[in-house]
Formats: structure tokens, sequence, C-alpha cells
């Protein structure tokens, strides 16, 4: 006949649970079966810190939508996290040594000119 069409009674969505595999770290570079399984879970690792990424860029655009005026004030707390994830994506993706903080970006004095 064909595909089988979904209806509600078949489930949507599909649950998945992986095992935790062995950091890239410390694995045998020759052990190739280790070295995939690393591999694999440092990909499912950035796919789910990419997506709580997203998930806070969604509310930020929630919370400046709701304050509009006051949206600098109101939502500097998601702001500050929201930086602080891009900052820790950003030094995972170039190995940078040194990590700076939201609160050491907001208490930099802006010069007068």
């Amino acid at each position: 006949m064909g595909a089988m069409l979904p209806t509600a009674k078949m489930p949507r969505d599909i649950e998945r649970y992986y095992e935790r595999g062995p950091k890239l770290k410390d694995v045998d570079p020759y052990d190739t079966v280790q070295v995939i399984l690393a591999r694999e879970q440092h990909i499912r690792d950035e796919a789910v810190y990419d997506e709580k990424i997203k998930l806070m860029r969604e509310a930020i655009s929630v919370c400046y939508k709701q304050y509009h005026m006051n949206h600098a004030y109101k939502c500097r707390p998601l702001y500050t996290e929201y930086l602080d994830m891009i900052q820790h994506k950003n030094a995972i993706l170039h190995d940078n040594k040194r990590e700076i903080s939201a609160s050491e970006v907001k208490n930099v004095p802006i010069s007068q000119e």
C-alpha cells in the first residue's frame, strides 16, 4: 500500500538514550573504537550546548519584546548569562586559556571623551 501516516496513537518523538562515552583527552589515540566513541560524545555535548544557547536567545527575544524601553535593566541577567555561554563556547572552540566573565565586562569603566 504505502507508508503509514502518523496518527494520534503513534509516538512522534523518539526518546534516545546514549551511554556517556569517554572524553577525548582520556582516550588512547591508537584505540580507534574509543576515539570514535569519544568524538561522538563530544559532538552530542556540543549539540546540547548549542540548543541551550538557542533557548537562551529565544528567552532574550521574548524579554525584549515584553519590556521594550526597560529591556536593558529588566533583561540584564539573561544578557549576562548568554554572554557567559557564548564566551564559554568560543573558548572551547578556540581553546583559549582564560575566559572573561560577564561581571568583568560590565565593571569596565567607559572612557569619557
